[in-house]
């Protein structure tokens, strides 16, 4: 085999990310991960972002070698802008991305020379919410909440017993932050710093996507809040205020959202 061949080729994940988390609740889809990178057994870095926003209508998680996750990501940039390119007022949606990607997968395993991902794919079009994953040999389902790595068998349970199709956005939110801290507690893998994705129909701002990154647990008597920002496309002005309960202590984001693609938000720690 030539050079050329070898570096093509992920013979064994080298840097990892742990599991994915991903519910859906009254309004649309959350999902959570933590942001850190596993370089064999070492937490080599504390800031990777594993969840993307997949062109109007989805969020893409993924669990596994992060250079596969890229590479995965350089495939849907081509096919949302091969679909954009057509200019036909429709946009692929999440059943359909979903759709691909378990051919990617297949295709890959049947190649032998596999993505090593597993992928939660969820979004909401038309108001119909979708919410699936895909395995590195293109194993795939959808149900109304999923998980991978040691989350199908840590965080399950959990979203079996806890999960209702009435959930709220702030209910969601807790129930993903119970969850990411089970998973804290008991792989070595996880870090405490977590991303929370949603994608969904608010009271507040129609279809919208947001990420807000933040420690599960208090460093001494900081809170820890890395990221806060919402993807709102072609919006009127609206205010809102969203409470997060994170380890006996709340964030109030307050937003002021306009007709920009983004939106600046004011995050303000509230003590005990």
């Amino acid at each position: 085999m030539d050079s050329k061949s070898e570096s093509q080729r992920t013979l064994y994940p080298y840097v990892t990310g742990s599991s994915v988390v991903a519910i859906k609740f009254k309004d649309g889809i959350l999902m959570a991960a933590d942001m850190g990178g596993s370089y064999g057994s070492t937490l080599r870095y504390k800031s990777v972002e594993r969840l993307k926003p997949i062109g109007k209508h989805s969020l893409l998680g993924a669990s596994g070698e992060i250079s596969d996750f890229q590479e995965i990501m350089r495939y849907l940039d081509e096919l949302i802008l091969n679909d954009n390119m057509w200019d036909d007022g429709n946009s692929l949606g999440p059943k359909e991305v979903h759709n691909y990607l378990t051919r990617v997968m297949y295709n890959r395993r049947n190649k032998f020379n596999p993505l090593w991902n597993s992928l939660v794919l969820g979004g909401i079009k038309k108001g119909q919410k979708y919410l699936g994953t895909v395995n590195m040999i293109g194993i795939n389902y959808e149900d109304n909440h999923v998980a991978t790595g040691l989350g199908n068998h840590l965080a399950r349970p959990i979203l079996r017993d806890e999960w209702n199709e009435n959930l709220s956005f702030e209910e969601g939110v807790r129930l993903l932050e119970k969850c990411m801290r089970v998973l804290l507690y008991r792989d070595r893998s996880a870090v405490n710093k977590i991303q929370v994705n949603f994608a969904g129909c608010s009271a507040f701002a129609g279809w919208c996507y947001g990420s807000v990154a933040f420690s599960v647990w208090h460093f001494g008597s900081a809170f820890c809040v890395r990221i806060a920002y919402f993807h709102l496309p072609a919006l009127p002005f609206v205010s809102a205020a969203l409470q997060l309960r994170c380890c006996g202590s709340e964030l109030v984001l307050q937003a002021l959202f306009c007709k920009l693609p983004f939106a600046l938000v004011c995050i303000t720690h509230v003590a005990d």
